[in-house]
Parts: C-alpha cells; structure tokens; sequence
C-alpha cells in the first residue's frame, strides 16, 4: 500500500472534514458521532493559520485515508504549553497496515520540534487494537475515566494515556 505522511494543506479542507464525518460513523471507538457538529471550514483554517493544532494526513494517490492532530487542550500558558492532547483516526479499509503507527510518529517529531514533553490521549478501554498500537509507541496507560463516554443506553470507560518525549 503506497501512502505518504503529510502536513494537513488548505486545499485539503474539505476532504478533511468528510474524512473525520466518515471515520466517524464506520466505528464507536471515537468520543465523536457522525451526527455531532464538527468545525467549520473557517474553524480549521484558523486553527491550521494560527498554529494551535497539528494535522497530519495520511494520503494514497485516491484521497485521504487518515488523519491525527495534536492541540494544546489546556491552552498554551506557560504551566500547560508542554503538553498536547492527541486524536487519531483511520478509515477501517486500512486498519492493521501501519498508517496510525507512521501518523503517531509524524506527530511525534512535529511536537518535539516544538518543545512538547507530554502527549497524551484518551482511548476506550475495549479498544484493544488502539492500546496495543499506543503502548508499542511508548504511551502508558495513567489511569482510567469511568463512564467518560455515552453511546446509546451504554456508558463506556477511557484510559488516560501518555508520552512523554
């Protein structure tokens, strides 16, 4: 499978957002539904212009295929600037093929180049392939978030997992 690791562009916008929306609604892995609102096209270039979020993307010559970001959920100040928060995503056609493995460590080297020491991430407990994948990069898991998330009548545990680079 030929794919490339890149910097999310503005020309990638669109696709962008159908990507995550797709993602979305193939698996319950994810905090986020298919029906949940999502960022504006202005949101993203912003967030993209302004440089509170890292995109990755992984792409083959048919489109985008997955994608990670990295933002400082607690802010920037100068207490929290150290650390970011982490979501990654891959469509399910290429699960088990080393994308999300090769988009961790495209956001790995971005975050060191800028002075980030702590990533960390929140996966569900019975995602077992996500753990394995975050383990082998060197996440551990600090502890657990009871009943953090709701799909349907079911309510479901996360790990708090994290780097320090």
């Amino acid at each position: 499978m030929d794919y490339t690791i890149r910097t999310l562009t503005t020309k990638d916008i669109y696709e962008f957002m159908a990507l995550t929306k797709y993602i979305d609604s193939e698996t319950d892995f994810l905090g986020s539904a298919p029906t949940d609102p999502r960022p504006t096209q202005m949101q993203i270039l912003s967030s993209l212009k302004s440089g509170r979020q890292l995109i990755m993307v992984a792409s083959t010559k048919n489109g985008l295929i997955g994608h990670i970001g990295a933002f400082w959920r607690r802010g920037t100040g100068s207490r929290v600037k150290h650390c970011m928060n982490v979501g990654l995503g891959v469509a399910k056609d290429f699960w088990g093929m080393g994308i999300g493995n090769a988009l961790m460590e495209s956001i790995e080297v971005q975050a060191k180049q800028l002075g980030i020491v702590r990533m960390e991430l929140e996966v569900m407990t019975h995602n077992e392939g996500a753990i394995a994948l975050y383990k082998k990069r060197g996440f551990v898991v600090e502890g657990t978030k009871l009943k953090s998330i709701k799909i349907g009548d079911k309510y479901i545990d996360e790990h708090l997992m994290s780097k320090m680079l």
